[in-house]
């Protein structure tokens, strides 16, 4: 949305009919903003609309701070009165609101209650936080579900519906059940480490990684091709901070997300292997075809997708 000229230039809401005089460059209110007025006036006070929501009473403050910036006036007085009350262009604001959110409703476009996810442990940590906060700011009324799987997990939460959308890693050669579908949204480089111990030194180095147990995620980035003929079976573990531990450990070797390993690189504490590839592994949200997303989980998909290009 290009920014208001100044003067007397009016800006509309899309959906409804508030109206503000272009004194100021701020972003049109939002329904979710709307949605956290009306619920403030509805429960009589900012602490009993942040108990509804489950959410801080710090939150509910902001959002309608932010959005009295955004209309450049206030909406409920600031006296010593334990309840909200609401100023002249409050109550006119209010009863836009109630029209604006009716409006909304009967387009089939409300916000998820809640949002339930499931994430790989192979997404970047950065990643996860920057969706999660900016899905925050955009949603507050909206909680959500966060839980970090191993990958087969997170497909099997997203075909039992225990959540609404998972982001998982898939390696070449791997697909989807035809019941989900599936947006990519990047991908992670997996290097093969170990801790520079004394198995891994000398002339026979690529004797000496044989010998070293492969520490596996779920029956995940095994080795199969290059570590046949070795005695040592794979050992199995079910998340990737325990592999990561052993590894530093001088337990074994085996292939880490990049991301989650550069530091211990850096420092010495992990060497990547030469005797085996690096991998790339693709990474989606995948949601059920028969549960298509709402708004809030639209928008959660569509956050991964710009931290592309960024």
């Amino acid at each position: 949305m290009k920014p208001a000229k100044r003067g007397r230039k009016t800006e509309s809401n899309p959906v409804g009919t508030i109206v503000r005089v272009g004194r100021f460059d701020s972003p049109a209110p939002s329904i979710t903003q709307l949605r956290m007025f009306v619920m403030v006036v509805d429960e009589g006070s900012f602490a009993a609309a942040a108990r509804k929501i489950g959410r801080a009473t710090s939150v509910v403050s902001y959002s309608i701070a932010k959005l009295e910036a955004q209309l450049g006036a206030s909406l409920f007085t600031r006296d010593n009165t334990r309840k909200p009350l609401l100023t002249e262009f409050g109550r006119t604001v209010l009863s836009k609101a109630r029209t604006i959110i009716a409006d909304v409703v009967s387009l089939g476009q409300v916000f998820e209650p809640e949002l339930f996810i499931a994430l790989d442990g192979v997404l970047p940590s950065d990643r996860i936080v920057d969706a999660i906060r900016a899905f925050r700011a955009t949603f507050p009324t909206v909680p959500m579900h966060v839980r970090l799987e191993a990958s087969s997990a997170v497909a099997r939460l997203v075909l039992t519906r225990a959540v609404t959308i998972g982001v998982s890693g898939l390696l070449p050669g791997e697909t989807l059940t035809d019941d989900v579908e599936a947006i990519g949204v990047g991908w992670v480089d997996l290097v093969p480490v170990s801790a520079p111990s004394e198995l891994l030194t000398g002339e026979s180095t690529s004797a000496r990684e044989a010998e070293l147990p492969q520490l596996v995620l779920a029956d995940r980035f095994a080795d199969t091709t290059n570590h046949r003929s070795s005695v040592v079976q794979p050992w199995r573990l079910t998340d990737l901070m325990s592999m990561k531990l052993l590894l530093t450990r001088g337990i074994g070797w085996g292939y880490m997300p990049e991301p989650l390993v550069n530091e211990e690189i850096e420092r010495g504490e992990l060497v990547a292997l030469s005797g085996h590839s690096r991998r790339s592994c693709v990474l989606h949200a995948s949601y059920r075809k028969d549960t298509p997303l709402g708004p809030a989980a639209s928008f959660f998909v569509s956050r991964l997708i710009s931290q592309i290009s960024s």
